[in-house]
């Protein structure tokens, strides 16, 4: 479990999970790139909660990544970082360039025999 979903109810959520629409294409590049990827959606208690919120982390690191889109996974999606600023993207190039870069600055450094 990432640090932020342990503030908030979260579920698993796979490579095998889809939302329908291009932010499941934004997650199969990450899955693809990132063997250790681990992402968690949101879980609500009410039906008029929004659910369309997912933590992003690699296993061993120190922080995630969040990322929001509108209902079934469409755009324009909200990314943001503990060091970057929440911002808005649409394209889904640069959502998954985006969270590469941020995915490889999380990643922990190997250690040292």
């Amino acid at each position: 479990m990432s640090r932020s979903a342990e503030r908030w109810s979260t579920v698993p959520w796979s490579a095998e999970h889809k939302t329908g629409g291009p932010l499941d294409e934004v997650f199969a590049a990450l899955y693809a790139e990132f063997p250790d990827l681990s992402i968690e959606r949101f879980a609500v208690d009410h039906v008029g909660d929004d659910d369309n919120g997912w933590f992003l982390t690699l296993t061993g690191a120190d922080a995630d990544l969040q990322i929001e889109s509108y209902e079934g996974g469409l755009p324009p999606f909200s990314l943001e970082s503990d060091t970057d600023s929440l911002f808005r993207v649409t394209d889904v190039p640069l959502v998954v360039t985006t969270l590469s870069r941020w995915l490889r600055a999380l990643a922990p450094s190997p250690t040292q025999p």
